[in-house]
């Protein structure tokens, strides 16, 4: 049982430590080009190091068109 206990700690510890030492010294820069040519420069890098990617996923792709328009209307409040 003391096992058990020591596992589940050492589990919460990971997942509330985890995130904050991810945050520390990460700098968000805003980049000239948009997603697709961004993901396009990417492959053609990887490509030249003889790396392979296997597929794009268009995440936005399957949002619905309102969820769009609430996350667009919350990046322009926050923005203000």
């Amino acid at each position: 049982m003391k096992r058990y206990w020591c596992s589940v700690v050492a589990a919460a510890w990971l997942v509330l430590a985890i995130p904050a030492h991810a945050a520390e010294g990460v700098t968000a820069v805003k980049s000239p080009y948009g997603v697709k040519e961004t993901l396009d420069r990417w492959a053609a890098a990887a490509e030249r190091r003889e790396l392979k990617m296997f597929s794009r996923v268009d995440d936005y792709a399957a949002v619905p068109p309102v969820t769009r328009a609430l996350a667009a209307l919350a990046a322009e409040t926050t923005a203000r």
